[in-house]
């Protein structure tokens, strides 16, 4: 599979034509010097565009330059810094670039300073085709992924429709001068002397001279005239700025030559406004103060009361909505605002809804007044606005409106308006005293009601002039009915009056709402007034149809809530009308009254009050079990799962319809809630049931591990044996568990648990549990050792890498015949960017050290050796004293070998050993390329499903796109494939990296033998034969020799002779200490071999099985993503099991749905009986295939489908090829 990542595949994989890029690559891979080079790679998704600098796609922008631009010279941090400090790094093409914290910054060379930040890191094959790192000569290299790159601008590639730039508006002339200064400027001083002049108009021509009761008119004249100037000497003043200033407002906003002219009147009357209304106000006050007394006298008049023909709640709910907004007009400083807010009212008033029922999205278009209801309509709905409404000066308001609007008043929507307002005070003048007759009846009927006492009221009615149904049904200015009036004041006595009246029937009871949308009962319950809420039970449960009380029971408040909703201070209500009540409401925040209930974790009857619900919503659904996503809260996301608190309650929980480990908005299943929160309790029940995932993760990839909140929650874990390996498990970023941990006491049972969870060695545990980075850029690596499950045996000491080659030297100059694992070579230093230390190479580290520790525990000569057991137990070691110790072991070593074995003599004694060797050799060979080819082979897949995760990726963003155009998402498919997507990118490390660590281990093992049988025999066998050859060439010489008889040359000779047969014993005994050393190393390394083979045959098995384990648990969680997102596009599952009792096929439709097809016997077309490999055609085309019939499999049906086994075609089985 080709790399998706453009960067990583022009680098890596060059077309060989190429030479330039091929050097490149070479350059990587064979770095002269301590340091080493680190690849800045910029993440796939951000190559999957073009360059918005070019216009070109980025894989055609991959050349030298630019992958040279990446790829930065690294070097050791310096004696004496820090290494949070930041660092300036060439690039191969000299450029550099500067590395702060996790931040990269472009800096010289660069055209674009960009600055880009550090993902991740990890580690890639420099070779072809995945191969080993470790086992090749090529080194791997160290990535480093940016999140954008240092070069070009990456664009937004999703599928986006064009959108025009967005111009500046301005509502207010002040805005428009903030926004240009340079207008500002040239208007100040004129805008300044208008004004002073304005003022000055007021002081001489007004204040002075007040005006007579006879001169209204004129005055009002004189100031609209004034303001009239005043606003054209502005637009004057606009129009002389100078072009440039224009020219630049008119291409950067919206704003057009008449709208600035409506701008600068706007201005202008609000810096008039107060003086204007001030003067309005006192030409106006008698009329203000008639009309005023008026409407004081008749507030108390209803709706019903004032000829609207058709009073209900949607009628009320428009005259609350009207009155409110006809309170704004007092805030309004210019004509034109109040104008607007007049009209507004009256498109409220006969308009029925702003809002679309059902979506409850707001009208696209606002109404216009074009068709509007007539007046006798219209009028009585005004009046009440008007009489309700906290406003004063009404008249100077209507007189301001029409003066100093500067439009046309005389015509079109703010004629009708004005006209509409002028009837309304008329009509309240003129019958003042009618209006004020009945609003005194309605406020001693609401006053006796609040005091108890509307019985006797009612006695004493005797106005044959207004209805008496008319005032029973009355409703004060907030839209509150007696019913409602006596709930608030708690009276009992007049509540139950008023049931008992006739004229106030069944169906006013049920749709008694006030403004807010309360009801008379929601209003008791939320009082917690039992007594009122029996009464009100009482008077509609026997009455009022199932229909009307669900009906009734739905009304919701303003905050969208019902009487379902705060049915926690009421809870015995849910036995009396449970099954009645809207469970599935959602109030503002989306929360259904059942997840409400389930919140009331202080209530002192939370189990019984959530298992009532849980019960009433049952039967209201016929026997149907809770479906979770009808009660998923609406902003966090959370399901009913993730806030209960009772373990009772929970387990009732389970058995509801739908995925228990959905995520909420942070992607956090209530599993993992749990364990966060440290509830012990419920996770019990959780682990109880079959249908929880125990290993589900976040989108981090953090596991129930990871997420442990409290030492009680770790300890659940660990005596329920969930953990095993499970503490060493890593997120999608590579961190474990103790690594998020911040309680140390935590942290020390992570290592514990960690500790044990491994191989038992010589009676004990031992591995290196955490790595660790100084300021000075050096490495630690925590090493602890104990007996399984005794915390006090435990001892934990810190080594750096150096000390594992010191303690290897010493035990190799101790023990030379040996066969001793390697260390790990050929990788980059992890702190090449010290102030983000590489993750994935301290995690390969840590794991090859860990099993270099493990060879040597169980080496046979080597595990009882006092330097080991003092490297791993004693914190502080003495190396001069290790090292004068491990001479004088070595030494006497030799002297017992020399005196205790056999010296291997003769060619064909040295020939068998010699023979044993090669044939040894060659086995090992043989190995050591067959693990090589496994672990080359495990790597490769590996990096092809790291390959798939990142297309999966590229390809969710892809689809993120697209969503954008409706008819695409709008049936939930694009959701659904990026769901998909999404869990088809998250590929759990776990499995591959110990596995990968086991073959590297053995690998280790092999090469180590292979060591031992190579370079000390050939050795020693050299060392005998070299000195035996001399010793049978020197024995020559002496016999060639005649002896002289004694004279002086005789004395020489006998000299001479002596000395040869000095030389003849020293090769002798040479060859003899040599011979007597290769036998014991034959012996050696014949017995440590039979020992290894003995260990890694049940450790390979065991590796295997959990490498299996793993990826079934990973394929699993990607198999539940993939049904949760069938499910997201409405689809059921229809499960085909094979059996052999019955060869037919038969149809079930099991309850909820869903439809069974067993499959019992399938006969092809030999008559031989073949449930595996077939293939299934129907009529419809919803299940095209079965491959591979084991036991079960599923296949998707979407909703709506007929699913009649009659209209169902089933083709013959037959064999697929």
């Amino acid at each position: 599979m080709p790399n998706p990542n453009a960067f990583l595949k022009a680098l890596l994989e060059p077309d060989p034509k190429d030479k330039r890029i091929r050097d490149l690559l070479a350059q990587c891979q064979n770095h002269p010097g301590p340091g080493g080079v680190v690849i800045l790679c910029p993440v796939a998704e951000s190559l999957a565009g073009w360059d918005r600098e070019s216009g070109l796609e980025w894989a055609a922008l991959m050349t030298e330059e630019f992958l040279a631009s990446h790829v930065l010279r690294a070097s050791a941090l310096p004696q004496g810094s820090t290494r949070h400090r930041p660092r300036q790094y060439t690039t191969l093409n000299g450029r550099t670039v500067i590395i702060k914290e996790d931040h990269v910054y472009g800096h010289k060379g660069f055209q674009t300073l960009h600055r880009a930040k550090l993902l991740s890191d990890d580690l890639i094959p420099s070779s072809p085709h995945g191969q080993s790192a470790s086992l090749r000569s090529t080194p791997p290299v160290l990535v480093y992924y940016l999140d954008r790159p240092l070069i070009g601008s990456p664009s937004d590639w999703s599928a986006r429709p064009w959108r025009p730039r967005k111009l500046r508006t301005f509502t207010t002339f002040g805005e428009l001068l903030d926004a240009y200064p340079a207008i500002s400027r040239q208007l100040e001083p004129g805008l300044v002397t208008l004004f002073k002049h304005f003022n000055d108009f007021q002081l001489e021509k007004h204040l002075d001279h007040p005006p007579s009761e006879g001169d209204n008119e004129d005055e009002e004249d004189a100031l609209v005239r004034k303001v009239e100037d005043v606003t054209n000497a502005a637009v004057e003043l606009f129009k002389g700025v100078d072009d440039g200033a224009v020219s630049q407002l008119v291409h950067t906003s919206s704003v057009t030559g008449e709208g600035i002219e409506r701008l600068i009147e706007k201005f202008v009357s609000e810096r008039a406004h107060d003086y204007l209304f001030l003067r309005l106000a006192h030409l106006h006050r008698h009329q203000d103060q008639a009309l005023r007394e008026a409407i004081e006298a008749a507030r108390g008049v209803d709706v019903g009361q004032v000829g609207v023909p058709v009073v209900d709640g949607e009628v009320r709910a428009r005259l609350g909505r009207a009155v409110g907004r006809f309170d704004g007009i007092r805030a309004a400083r210019t004509a034109v605002e109040k104008l607007e807010i007049l009209v507004d009212v009256l498109v409220i008033l006969t308009h029925a809804q702003q809002r679309d029922p059902h979506t409850e999205a707001e009208v696209s278009e606002k109404p216009r007044l074009g068709a509007l209801v007539s007046a006798d309509y219209l009028i009585p709905l005004m009046l009440l606005v008007v009489l309700r409404c906290n406003v004063d000066h009404l008249d100077t308001t209507l007189a301001y409106m029409r003066k100093f609007s500067l439009g046309d008043t005389g015509h079109g929507e703010w004629a009708y308006a004005l006209s509409t307002l002028e009837a309304v005070f008329f009509y309240i003048l003129e019958n003042k005293d009618k209006l004020a007759g009945v609003g005194r009846v309605n406020e001693e009927y609401w006053t006796a009601v609040r005091e108890g006492r509307v019985g006797r009221w009612r006695e004493s009615w005797n106005d044959g002039e207004i209805s008496l149904e008319s005032v029973a049904r009355s409703q004060n200015g907030r839209g509150e009915s007696a019913v409602m009036q006596a709930v608030k004041a708690g009276s009992e006595e007049s509540l139950s009056s008023l049931a008992g009246w006739g004229e106030l029937a069944t169906g006013f009871w049920v749709t008694d709402v006030d403004e807010r949308g309360m009801t008379p009962l929601a209003e008791a319950v939320q009082r917690e007034e039992p007594g009122l809420v029996r009464l009100i039970l009482s008077r509609i449960l026997p009455r009022a149809t199932k229909s009307e009380l669900r009906r009734y029971l739905a009304y919701a408040d303003f905050t969208k809530r019902t009487v379902a909703h705060c049915i926690v201070n009421m809870p015995w209500l849910i036995d009396e009308v449970g099954e009645l009540l809207p469970w599935g409401a959602r109030d503002q925040n989306g929360q259904t009254p059942l997840y409400t209930l389930c919140t009331m974790y202080d209530h002192t009857e939370y189990r019984t009050m959530v298992l009532s619900a849980i019960r009433a919503l049952r039967a209201s659904k016929g026997g149907r079990e809770v479906r979770l996503v009808d009660h998923r809260d609406g902003v966090k996301g959370n399901t009913l799962l993730h806030i209960i608190r009772d373990v009772d309650c929970l387990r009732e929980l389970l058995k509801a319809e739908g995925e228990v480990n959905a995520p909420n908005a942070k992607s956090l299943p209530a599993l993992l809630n749990f364990a966060k929160n440290g509830r012990v309790d419920l996770l019990r029940v959780f682990f109880e049931s079959e249908r929880v995932d125990r290993w589900v993760r976040d989108r981090k990839g953090m596991t129930v591990v990871h997420m442990c909140g409290s030492m009680e929650v770790l300890e659940f874990l660990c005596a329920r044996g969930e953990m095993g390996m499970s503490v060493d498990v890593r997120d999608w970023r590579g961190v474990r568990p103790v690594e998020v941990c911040k309680d140390d006491g935590m942290r020390e049972r992570f290592d514990e648990l960690s500790l044990w969870a491994r191989p038992v060695i010589q009676e004990r545990c031992t591995a290196i549990l955490r790595v660790t980075v100084l300021e000075d850029a050096s490495v630690r690596f925590l090493i602890k050792s104990g007996i399984p499950n005794d915390s006090a045996s435990t001892t934990a000491v810190w080594r750096s890498y150096g000390d594992f080659q010191f303690l290897l030297d010493r035990l190799r100059q101790e023990n030379p015949d040996s066969w001793f694992p390697a260390l790990p070579r050929n990788i980059p230093n992890p702190c090449l960017l010290p102030s983000k230390p590489s993750r994935s190479l301290l995690n390969m580290l840590s794991l090859h050290l860990t099993a270099f520790l493990h060879a040597l525990l169980r080496h046979s000569t080597l595990c009882s050796h006092e330097l080991l057991w003092e490297f791993i137990l004693i914190p502080e070691l003495q190396y001069g004293l290790i090292l004068e110790r491990t001479k004088e072991n070595t030494a006497v070593s030799k002297e017992e070998i020399w005196a205790n074995w056999t010296p291997a003599e003769g060619e064909a004694e040295l020939g068998v050993i010699e023979t044993w060797y090669e044939h040894s050799r060659g086995q090992m060979e043989e190995l050591e390329e067959g693990w090589e080819r496994v672990d080359g082979g495990l790597r490769r897949v590996w990096e092809v499903r790291k390959r798939i995760s990142t297309a999966t990726r590229i390809g969710a963003k892809t689809l993120g796109g697209l969503s954008e155009l409706g008819f695409l998402g709008k049936d939930g498919h694009i959701a659904a494939l990026q769901h998909m997507a999404t869990e088809l990118s998250n590929d759990d490390s776990t499995p591959y990296d110990d596995l990968l660590a086991l073959l590297s281990s053995i690998t280790s093992t092999n090469t180590g033998l292979l060591s031992a049988l190579t370079h000390r025999p050939r050795q020693l066998l050299d060392t005998i034969r070299t000195a035996s050859s001399l010793a049978s060439r020197t024995e020559a010489t002496i016999r060639r020799t005649p002896r002289l008889p004694l004279s002086l040359f005789g004395t020489i000779q006998d000299e001479t002779r002596h000395r040869l047969e000095i030389k003849v014993r020293e090769a002798r005994r040479e060859a003899g200490r040599a011979g007597s050393e290769l036998g014991f190393a034959h012996a050696r390394v014949a017995g440590e071999m039979s020992c290894v083979w003995k260990e890694r045959g049940g450790e390979g098995v065991e590796g295997l099985k959990a490498f299996v384990r793993g990826v079934v648990r990973g394929e699993r969680a990607r198999l539940r993503g993939m049904k949760k997102a069938l499910e997201m596009i409405g689809g059921r599952t229809v499960m085909m099991k094979a059996r052999d009792s019955n060869p037919t096929i038969e149809f079930e439709r099991e309850e909820g749905g869903e439809l069974l097809i067993d499959l019992d016997k399938v006969v092809d077309g030999d008559g031989e009986a073949s449930p595996g490999d077939v293939e299934l055609e129907t009529a419809r085309g919803f299940a095209e295939e079965a491959p591979h019939v084991a036991d079960s499999f599923p296949v998707m049906i979407p909703n709506g489908h007929n699913h009649d086994p009659g209209m169902a075609t089933w083709a013959p089985w037959k064999r697929l090829e």
